[in-house]
C-alpha cells in the first residue's frame, strides 16, 4: 500500500516535471542511459483506487488534451507544443510583466479505479477508504524528496556501471531539496477540484534551479481532467493565480 501511495505522489511530480516538451524523449534517454523503464511502461497495479485511476489516466493511449475547450483568463495564453496539445507553454501577463510555465493537460475516462474516483468526487462524504488513501498519499508526498534523491543516486550508479561511461559522472550530479509542499487538498468543493504543489530546488552538476510545480485533478461530465504547471520559483505567484483560474474554468 505504501508503494502505491508513493506512486501517486510520484505521479503528481511526474505530471509536473513531464510538462517540458521533450518529456517522452527524456524518459527514453534515461532508459537508454540507465536501464530505467519509460514512464508509460511502469507497471501500476490496476486496482480500484485513486492511485491507479490517475496514473493510468495519464499514460493511457486515448488520453486527450482539453485546454482547447477551456475559456482562459484574459491575461493568459496557451501555446501547444506538438500535434496533440497535451504539452505546451503557458504565458501569463500582469502589469506589463510576463512569465511562462510548461504545461501538461489531459482528459480521460478511467479504465480502473472508477468507484474510487466516484467516491472522491461525487460522494457527499468521503468513505473511510478514500480518506485513508488521500492521507497516505500526503505522507508519501512529504517523503518524496528522499525518494527522488535515491532515484538520482541509483541512476548515476547505473550510468557509471556501463563500460562506455568515461569519465564517470559524480554521484551528486543530480539532487533536489523541497522548500515547501502543498499537500493534496480540495481547492474547490462544488464541483470538487483536488490540487497539490511543490516548491523545490533542483541541483544539476553544482547549479541550483529553483522551481515551482502545481497539479490539479477534477471531474467534468463523465470524464476527469488533469493538468499541471512547472515554472521558475520566482514566477510562482503569477502562475499559481492563473492556474487556479484555469482550474475553475475547466469544470464549467
Amino acid at each position: 500500500m505504501m508503494k502505491m501511495k508513493i506512486m501517486l505522489a510520484a505521479s503528481i511530480l511526474c505530471a509536473m516535471t513531464t510538462t517540458c516538451a521533450g518529456a517522452a524523449d527524456m524518459t527514453d534517454n534515461i532508459e537508454n542511459m540507465a536501464g530505467f523503464p519509460s514512464i508509460s511502461s511502469i507497471n501500476i497495479p490496476k486496482d480500484d483506487n485513486i492511485v491507479s485511476a490517475v496514473w493510468n489516466g495519464i499514460v493511457q493511449e486515448d488520453t486527450k488534451s482539453f485546454f482547447q475547450k477551456v475559456k482562459f483568463p484574459k491575461n493568459t495564453d496557451f501555446t501547444p507544443l506538438g500535434k496533440d496539445g497535451k504539452f505546451g507553454l503557458l504565458t501569463v501577463t500582469e502589469e506589463g510583466n510576463s512569465v511562462s510555465a510548461f504545461v501538461m493537460n489531459c482528459e480521460f475516462a478511467p479504465v480502473v479505479g472508477k468507484e474510487a474516483m466516484k467516491d472522491a468526487f461525487d460522494a457527499p462524504r468521503l468513505s473511510g477508504k478514500s480518506v485513508s488513501e488521500l492521507y497516505g498519499c500526503n505522507v508519501a508526498l512529504l517523503g518524496m524528496e528522499s525518494v527522488l534523491n535515491g532515484m538520482f543516486l541509483e541512476m548515476a550508479k547505473r550510468i557509471n556501471e556501463k563500460p562506455e561511461t568515461d569519465p564517470k559522472i559524480p554521484f551528486n550530479m543530480l539532487g533536489v531539496s523541497f522548500l515547501n509542499v502543498e499537500q493534496i487538498h480540495r481547492a474547490q468543493d462544488r464541483p470538487r477540484i483536488y490540487t497539490s504543489g511543490v516548491r523545490a530546488v533542483f541541483f544539476v552538476d553544482g547549479f541550483a534551479v529553483p522551481v515551482y510545480g502545481k497539479g490539479y485533478v477534477m471531474k467534468y461530465g463523465d470524464k476527469y481532467r488533469l493538468f499541471s504547471v512547472l515554472t521558475t520559483d520566482s514566477a510562482n505567484e503569477m502562475v499559481k493565480k492563473a492556474a487556479d483560474r484555469i482550474a475553475a474554468a475547466s469544470v464549467k
